[in-house]
């Protein structure tokens, strides 16, 4: 815990269909203009080293990915095939692939998403406070929902309106 909320994308095993397009939408909508990550962006994001593996983008956020697949599939590309905002943490890529018998129900792959109630491939995004407890938790899909979400929670106490104008997320 370094003092800003780390957001933990669980991305679903990478060999369903839709694992990678909802991680590109995640991507893709949470750099757009007045989003939870493009209104808390370091004037000097591009500039930072590449040995910042924590905050490069933001003080305020930090990134961590968690794919259900066998450690040594996301270890032999340095990025796993990830878009470029989550592959720049590169350090903070996980492989789900540790049984835990705390649920039995999974064998093999997916565990730690199963955890977080997420079942069956299902993908999502979990949000921990700098306090280390889970601020919220939605699911990842394609499109904007989840970035909408994420705008909502975050509008909650940052003292201004974020993401698009009239837009309420669906938890």
């Amino acid at each position: 815990m370094n003092g800003s909320f780390r957001i933990f994308v669980f991305g679903g095993s990478p060999k369903s269909s839709n694992c990678y397009p909802a991680l590109e939408s995640f991507a893709t909508h949470s750099l757009k203009p007045n989003s939870y990550l493009s209104s808390f962006l370091r004037p000097d994001a591009d500039t930072i080293s590449y040995h910042e593996l924590h905050n490069p983008h933001s003080r305020f956020l930090s990134f961590a990915t968690i794919l259900a697949a066998p450690h040594a599939s996301l270890y032999n590309s340095a990025d796993a095939g990830l878009p470029k905002l989550l592959a720049r943490y590169r350090d903070n890529i996980f492989a789900d692939d540790k049984q835990d018998f705390r649920v039995p129900e999974v064998k093999g792959l997916g565990a730690a998403h199963a955890k977080m109630g997420f079942k069956d491939g299902e993908a999502g995004v979990v949000v921990v406070r700098p306090d280390g407890y889970v601020g919220c938790v939605v699911k990842l899909v394609e499109g904007e929902g989840t970035v909408n979400a994420l705008n909502e929670y975050f509008s909650a106490f940052v003292g201004k309106q974020l993401g698009g104008e009239g837009v309420k997320a669906q938890l």
